[in-house]
C-alpha cells in the first residue's frame, strides 16, 4: 500500500464491514443469554503507515443486538420523536389555517 486513500491528507485507510453470526449462549455485559441465534453488524477501520496497521477502530451495532434479545433501548426516544413529529405537523397545520 504505497498510495494515499484519496482523502487529500496523505493517509492510508482501509475499511471492512459485515456480520458476526452465532448463538447468544453466555451472559454478556449484564445481559442474560437467550440461546437464540444472533447476528451482529460490525465495521472496522484501519490506518496504515509503511504498510503496517498503526491505528484501528471497530464499531459494533449494540442497538441492533439489544433489539434482537428483546431489550429495546430506544422506546423513550421513539416516543419522544413521535410526539415531536405530531407537534410539528399540528403547528404546520395551524400556521396554514391562519393564512
Amino acid at each position: 500500500m504505497n498510495e494515499s486513500d484519496g482523502s487529500g491528507d496523505g493517509t492510508q485507510w482501509a475499511t471492512g464491514s459485515g456480520y458476526l453470526h452465532g448463538i447468544f449462549a453466555n451472559d454478556w455485559m449484564g445481559f442474560r443469554a437467550t440461546n437464540k441465534s444472533l447476528r451482529i453488524r460490525f465495521s472496522d477501520f484501519f490506518r496504515f503507515e509503511d504498510d503496517c496497521i498503526v491505528e484501528c477502530y471497530s464499531q459494533i451495532d449494540i442497538i441492533d443486538f439489544l433489539q434482537q434479545i428483546d431489550c429495546d433501548p430506544l422506546p423513550l426516544v421513539k416516543r419522544r420523536a413521535l410526539h415531536l413529529s405530531r407537534a410539528d405537523r399540528s403547528e404546520r397545520c395551524h400556521d396554514d389555517a391562519s393564512r
